[in-house]
C-alpha cells in the first residue's frame, strides 16, 4: 500500500459533498482496516474540511509500507457509476478495491447509505504460472518461480546467498504476498580477521589486521576502509 493512510476533515453524504461542511475535532477517530488488522487512528489536531492528517500504514499493519506524509486536499469519493434503489445491492470485483484479492463485494443502498460486504474477498496465492521474481545478488541475477502452490503469507527458502555470489551470506527467502512473489535481501559478507608478513626495516613482523585494532568491530563490515 503506497504512501500512508489519511483521515480527511468534512462531510459527505452518500455520494454527496458538501462545499463548506464542519471541521473535524481533535480526538475524533476512524476504524481503519488493512487485510486482518484493525487499528483506530486518532486525530492529534483539529482538521478543518478539506484538509488531512496522515498516518503510517505499517502503524495498523507491519506487512503494508509506506511512511507517514503530509498532504492536503479535498474529499473525493469514488463514484458507483449507477443508480441503486433502497434496499437494492449490486457488486464489485474486490481487487477493483484492493489489489490482489479475488471475489466480490456486495454493495446495499439502505437508507440512502451505501454498506459494503467485504468478507468474501480472499487474498490471492501463488503457484508455478505467478510471474518470477528477479533476486540479484551482487553481480549476479536469478530468476525464481514458486514451485507449487502457496497460500498469501506461505514462504520457501530458495537457495543460500553464498551459491549466488560467495561475497554475500543468508538465504534467499521468498514470500507468496496477495498474488506476487517477493524475496529477501543478501547481505555482504563481512571481513575477518586476517594476519599479514610485513616487513620493515629489513625485519619481517607478523601483523593481525582486525576491526577492532583498526577503528571498526570484528569481523570488519563489508566496505569498511
Amino acid at each position: 500500500m503506497p504512501g500512508g493512510a489519511l483521515l480527511m476533515g468534512g462531510d459527505a453524504a452518500g455520494f454527496k459533498a458538501w462545499d463548506q461542511g464542519l471541521p473535524c475535532a481533535s480526538g475524533a477517530s476512524l476504524a481503519l482496516t488493512l487485510y486482518d488488522a484493525t487499528q483506530n487512528l486518532t486525530l492529534t489536531q483539529e482538521l478543518a474540511h478539506g484538509s488531512s492528517q496522515s498516518f503510517g500504514c505499517n502503524t495498523v499493519n507491519s506487512d503494508y509500507a509506506g511512511g507517514p506524509v503530509s498532504s492536503s486536499g479535498l474529499l473525493s469519493t469514488p463514484v458507483l457509476g449507477e443508480e441503486l434503489q433502497s434496499l437494492t445491492s449490486t457488486t464489485r470485483s474486490c481487487a477493483s478495491a484492493v489489489e490482489g484479492h479475488s471475489g466480490d463485494i456486495s454493495i446495499l443502498c439502505s437508507g440512502g447509505v451505501l454498506k459494503a460486504d467485504a468478507s468474501l474477498c480472499s487474498p490471492l496465492g501463488c503457484d508455478a504460472t505467478t510471474t518470477p521474481v528477479e533476486v540479484v545478488v551482487g553481480g549476479s541475477t536469478r530468476s525464481i518461480s514458486a514451485t507449487q502452490a502457496m497460500l498469501h503469507g506461505e514462504h520457501f527458502v530458495a537457495d543460500s546467498c553464498s551459491n549466488v555470489d560467495s561475497g554475500y551470506e543468508g538465504s534467499i527467502n521468498v514470500t507468496c504476498y496477495l498474488g506476487t512473489l517477493m524475496s529477501s535481501s543478501c547481505r555482504p559478507k563481512p571481513c575477518e580477521d586476517t594476519v599479514k608478513y610485513v616487513t620493515h626495516a629489513g625485519l619481517n613482523l607478523l601483523a593481525r589486521l582486525n576491526g577492532d585494532s583498526l577503528g571498526s568491530t570484528s569481523p570488519a563490515p563489508s566496505g569498511f576502509e
